[in-house]
């Protein structure tokens, strides 16, 4: 059976695994053999695949925002960013279990019965942090700061800040990048850093 439509899978490098995009294209070849798929790098024009995709009626997917790659025809299905904190109330209303969050604002309370000893000071912006910036500390030792009082290259100059309760997973948390942010970022109450390790075991 010939092509008689196509779908076009938009892979960005670093974001995703460009095998489960093959996976995906294998699938649907069986399953639909008159759907043609392409995959595109988003950071690429993909000059050949735009032209010989829009010879057909097209369906364009891609997990996150179109970037270089733009295509001639089709629907676009394209994910955009969701702020943490719009996250956080999309999870709640889902039933999803999530810890208790606040953006930093000047009058922010923080109750302990909620947010615990120690919380997760991190930006409240998607894609701007990629595990940098986050900062494990007192509960009382949370502050609002202005915008300009960040460093320039620091996200909290440019959007807002979260404090989430600190979630224990355990003597080896998922990612290496956590284990090192935890080891140098604690404070206590008076802005002091200390090692994570030290600080928990009181």
């Amino acid at each position: 059976m010939s092509a008689e439509r196509n779908l076009i899978l938009v892979h960005t490098p670093g974001y995703q695994d460009v095998d489960d995009f093959q996976a995906i294209a294998t699938i649907v070849h069986e399953l639909a053999p008159d759907i043609e798929v392409f995959i595109a790098n988003n950071n690429i024009p993909s000059s050949l695949t735009r032209r010989r995709a829009g010879q057909r009626p097209t369906l364009i997917f891609s997990p996150g925002n179109l970037l270089t790659f733009r295509p001639v025809r089709g629907k676009v299905y394209a994910g955009s960013p969701v702020p943490k904190i719009e996250q956080i109330k999309r999870f709640q209303a889902a039933g999803l279990p999530v810890p208790a969050t606040a953006e930093i604002t000047r009058n922010l309370e923080l109750p302990e019965e909620k947010f615990g000893s120690l919380v997760v000071v991190k930006p409240g912006f998607s894609e701007s942090s990629r595990g940098h910036f986050i900062t494990l500390m007192r509960r009382e030792s949370v502050r609002f700061q202005p915008r300009e009082s960040f460093p320039e290259d620091h996200p909290g100059r440019y959007g807002p800040m979260l404090v989430q309760r600190f979630i224990d997973t355990g003597p080896l948390p998922p990612r290496a990048d956590a284990v090192r942010c935890s080891a140098a970022c604690v404070q206590d109450d008076r802005g002091n850093v200390e090692t994570a390790a030290r600080w928990l075991r009181g």
